[in-house]
């Protein structure tokens, strides 16, 4: 809840605001996530907000399994867990008792 609230609040300075959306990420080694995707209007937000987060960009007509809509987001880096993003941080209850 505690990254909800930092997205929540960071994400009110964009006109339009971000959409949500949900993608399984998957990676050659087999490993798999989900993600949050933040659509935004420009370009330059998106930016804005991957440089404040340590996120990265996501282009639905390349990176879904075959350009399909609900098409998996096929990543070809190295998977590795994940336990900061900017400000964000992985919750307690995972960083404490393991994922």
């Amino acid at each position: 809840m505690e990254n909800y609230d930092i997205l929540e609040r960071y994400c009110r300075r964009f006109e339009p605001r971000p959409r949500t959306q949900q993608v399984t990420a998957k990676w050659p080694n087999g490993k798999q996530e989900d993600y949050r995707l933040y659509c935004f209007a420009s370009p330059a937000d998106a930016d804005v907000f991957a440089a404040e987060f340590g996120g990265i960009h996501f282009d639905p007509a390349k990176d879904r399994e075959g350009g399909r809509v609900y098409g998996a987001w096929l990543r070809t880096d190295e998977w590795k867990p994940i336990e900061r993003c900017g400000p964000l941080q992985l919750p307690r209850f995972f960083r404490e008792y393991g994922r």
